[in-house]
C-alpha cells in the first residue's frame, strides 16, 4: 500500500536437542559428534473450522419478540395517514442500534403512547367517513392491514367493527367511531410488536417475511403492493425473496431504511444533538440535513451501482445537496447530473464527509479521540476498554497556542493511558486536517497540521500519513469487512450475530468487497434462512 509502511516479528525455529551416540571400539569414543541442524517443522495448519460449510443449513436468527422503534412506528404512521407526530418513548440500544427486545413497557410508557395516539387522531381529517360503509371499508381493508402487517381477519376484525359501532352511537357520526378504532389501533400491540407466526418447518409465513423485509430494508411496515406480495405467495423461495429485496433496494424508500443503519452505525445522530453543539446548529437546518444525508446517500449510491465496501472508503464523488456542495467550496471541483467530484487530496469517502467529522468532534474543537474511537468500534469492531476506576479522562487544560493534538500527546506519557489512546487518538490524528465543523483546515492555531501516526492493528505496527492512507488501509483490512457485515445483521436482525453462523458471517466478509459486494450481503442476508425463518416453538 503506498505511503503505509509496517514490521513484522521474524519467526523463530525451536532450539534443537543434540544427541550423544556412541561409536564402538574407538580412541575417540567420548567425542560427541557433530550437531545436525535439522529443518524447523510448524507440523500442519489447524483445519479450517469454516471449511466445508458453504452448503450447511442456517439455524434461524432467535429474534425474540420485538417492539417496533420509535422512527419505524412515526414513519409507518406518516406513510398510512400522512401525519407526523413525534413519539416520547425512548428506545433500547442493542451496540449503537435501536432494538426494543428486552426493554420492559411501564406505565409512563403506556400513558406516551396513549397520549401520543390521541394526538395522532386529533390532526386528522378522516374526510374518508362522511358515511359509515365507506369508513369500515377504509378502516379494516385498507388501513388496519398496513399497521398489522396482514389482514384483519375473524375474531379481531368483529372487535374493531364494534368499537366502530359503539363510538357511532356515542358521537352520533362514523368519524367519532373512526377515531376510537383508530386510537385503539395506535396502541394496539398487534401493531407495536412483530407478532411472528411460523409454518411448517419453522418458515415465517409471507407477511412475516415482508414485516422484516420492510422494516430493513424501509425502515418501516409493508405497503400494499408488499403485502400483496405475501398474499400471492411470492415471499416463500431464497430466489423470490432476493429479486424482491434488489427491487425494494432500488425503490426510493430504501433510503429511509439506509438513513436508519448509516445514522447509527456512524453516530450522525450526534449532528442534532442542539444543546451540546451550537457551532453546528448555527450552519442551519438546511445545511446541517444536508450533511447528514451526505454518508447515507453515499451508502445507497455504493450499493445499488456495483460497489464494494472498499470503494465507500475511497470514493471522491457525492450527490451532496447544493447547499453542502457550496460548503465544500473549492474542494467541490464539478458536478455533472446532480454527482459532484470532490478534491482527491483533501476528501477520502466516507469516513472524510463534512457530516461524519462534524458529528465526531466536539463543539468549536475536533476530536481526534472521538474519531478514533468510532474508527476501531464501529468500523472495526474492536471498542477499546473503557479507562480504568480513578483514572481522569480529561484532558489536560488547553495551553495557550497548543493543538489539540499537542494536548491528546501527554496521555502518552502516562502508561495506563498510553495503552488505549495511542491507537485510538492516533487513528484520529489522521482526520486533523477537518475541523470540527467537517471543514479542510491547513493550520491550528497558527501551527501546520500534522496529520501522519503510528499504531498498532493487531500485532502489526502501520504509519500513515493522513486519512487518506487510513481510508485505504482499512479498505484492504479483513476485520473491517468482517465488522460491516455484523454490524449490517445487527442492524437488520434486531440481535446481535450469533456464533452458529459464525461461518456464514465470514463468507459474507469475504464478498463485500468484491463488486457488487454490498447489494449482494444485502440481499444475501434477507433471502437467507437466517432472516426466513422464525424461532423454533
Amino acid at each position: 500500500m503506498p505511503g503505509a509502511r509496517w514490521s513484522t516479528a521474524a519467526v523463530r525455529s525451536a532450539p534443537l536437542i543434540a544427541l550423544l551416540v556412541f561409536c564402538g571400539c574407538t580412541a575417540d569414543i567420548f567425542t560427541p559428534p557433530p550437531k545436525v541442524e535439522e529443518p524447523f517443522d510448524p507440523g500442519p495448519p489447524p483445519p479450517d473450522p469454516c471449511l466445508g460449510t458453504e452448503d450447511e443449513l442456517l439455524p434461524p436468527a432467535p429474534v425474540p419478540m420485538r417492539r417496533l422503534n420509535r422512527a419505524h412506528v412515526e414513519e409507518t404512521v406518516r406513510s398510512v395517514l400522512g401525519v407526523t407526530v413525534a413519539l416520547p418513548v425512548t428506545d433500547e440500544r442493542l451496540f449503537t442500534y435501536r432494538s426494543n427486545v428486552s426493554a420492559s413497557v411501564d406505565s409512563q410508557t403506556v400513558q406516551a403512547y396513549f397520549d401520543w395516539a390521541e394526538a395522532v387522531v386529533a390532526q386528522l381529517p378522516l374526510a374518508q367517513c362522511t358515511a359509515a360503509a365507506s369508513c369500515q371499508t377504509w378502516l379494516f381493508d385498507e388501513v388496519a392491514p398496513l399497521f398489522f402487517r396482514r389482514p384483519l381477519e375473524g375474531e379481531q376484525r368483529a372487535r374493531y367493527v364494534a368499537l366502530f359501532q359503539k363510538g357511532v352511537m356515542q358521537g352520533a357520526t362514523p368519524r367519532e367511531g373512526a377515531q376510537w378504532v383508530l386510537e385503539a389501533m395506535l396502541q394496539s400491540p398487534s401493531f407495536l410488536y412483530l407478532d411472528e407466526p411460523t409454518t411448517a418447518g419453522g418458515w415465517l409465513d409471507g407477511y412475516g417475511v415482508a414485516s422484516r423485509l420492510s422494516l430493513m430494508m424501509w425502515g418501516k411496515n409493508p405497503d400494499a403492493a408488499l403485502l400483496a406480495k405475501a398474499a400471492a405467495g411470492e415471499l416463500a423461495t431464497t430466489e423470490q425473496v432476493a429479486g424482491v429485496v434488489r427491487e425494494m433496494l432500488k425503490d426510493p424508500k430504501s433510503r429511509q431504511g439506509l438513513d436508519a443503519f448509516v445514522t447509527q452505525w456512524l453516530d450522525l445522530e450526534r449532528l442534532h444533538q442542539t444543546n451540546a453543539r451550537p457551532d453546528i446548529v448555527a450552519l442551519g437546518r438546511e445545511l446541517v440535513d444536508a450533511m447528514a444525508a451526505e454518508p447515507v446517500d453515499l451508502f445507497r449510491l455504493a450499493a445499488i451501482s456495483n460497489q464494494g465496501l472498499g470503494d465507500l472508503f475511497s470514493t471522491r464523488r457525492t450527490q451532496a445537496a447544493p447547499a453542502l456542495v457550496r460548503y465544500y467550496g473549492a474542494e467541490a471541483l464539478s458536478t455533472v447530473d446532480g454527482v459532484t467530484s470532490l478534491d482527491p487530496a483533501r476528501r477520502f469517502g466516507l469516513l472524510t464527509s463534512a457530516g461524519v467529522m462534524a458529528a465526531l468532534a466536539h463543539a468549536e474543537e475536533a476530536s481526534p479521540t472521538l474519531r478514533g474511537y468510532a474508527v476501531l468500534s464501529n468500523v472495526m469492531c474492536k471498542p477499546p476498554p473503557p479507562p480504568p476506576a480513578g483514572v481522569s479522562v480529561t484532558l489536560p487544560p488547553a495551553m495557550p497556542g497548543a493543538t489539540t493534538r499537542e494536548r491528546l500527546e501527554l496521555h502518552f506519557s502516562d502508561a495506563t493511558c498510553a495503552s488505549c489512546h495511542r491507537a485510538m487518538d492516533g487513528m484520529g490524528f489522521t482526520f486533523e486536517h477537518y475541523d470540527a465543523l467537517g471543514k479542510w483546515r491547513d493550520l491550528e492555531h497558527g501551527k501546520p497540521i500534522v496529520d501522519s501516526a503510528t499504531f498498532k492493528l493487531g500485532t502489526t505496527e502501520y504509519t500513515v500519513d493522513g486519512a487518506g492512507e487510513l481510508s485505504t488501509l482499512l479498505a484492504a483490512r479483513p476485520e473491517v469487512s468482517e465488522c460491516f457485515v455484523r454490524q449490517w445483521t445487527r442492524y437488520a436482525t434486531g440481535i446481535p450475530e450469533q456464533a452458529p453462523v459464525a461461518c456464514y458471517m465470514k463468507r459474507l466478509a469475504r464478498e463485500v468487497s468484491t463488486p457488487s459486494g454490498l447489494e449482494h450481503v444485502i440481499v444475501e442476508l434477507a433471502s437467507s434462512d437466517y432472516v426466513r425463518k422464525g424461532n423454533e416453538p
